[in-house]
């Protein structure tokens, strides 16, 4: 069995507190959703389905949800297969420029390294003969 390094813990960690902070707020709003009162508040004081009532009832609330989807629909359908053919032709590409468009950071020019890992060598002494790395 593989050892978990520490750079690999720290990862995983960073992932779980990004999704907690991602789905927490689904834990207060969906509760508030079935709340009978005029203002929504949570806890809820007791379960109703009042709101949903009014927005399925309600037709410009269908109708604004209705274009939503079609331009939710349209836009994945339209991107989709130009994202699918814009990957297809960087990745089979023989041109300088695509190839470097292709590359990780860490193997391509080195400004874009330098801005993707948000550091720039600066020299660190008083002397200009060496040059340290700094964040």
């Amino acid at each position: 069995m593989n050892k978990l390094s520490l750079s690999r813990i720290s990862f995983i960690g960073y992932v779980i507190v990004v999704l907690i902070f991602l789905i927490l707020p689904l834990l207060v709003v969906v509760p508030m959703s079935f709340s009978d009162s005029r203002f929504l508040s949570f806890p809820p004081s007791s379960f109703s389905f009042r709101w949903y009532d009014t927005f399925f009832n309600n037709p410009e609330w269908m109708s604004a949800a209705k274009t939503s989807l079609i331009v939710a629909f349209s836009t994945a359908l339209i991107a989709t297969p130009i994202g699918v053919a814009a990957a297809y032709a960087i990745n089979n590409s023989s041109h300088r420029l695509m190839r470097h468009l292709t590359r990780p950071p860490h193997q391509g020019p080195a400004s874009a390294d330098y801005i993707a890992r948000g550091t720039m060598p600066v020299p660190l002494t008083t002397r200009q003969t060496r040059c340290r790395w700094a964040r």
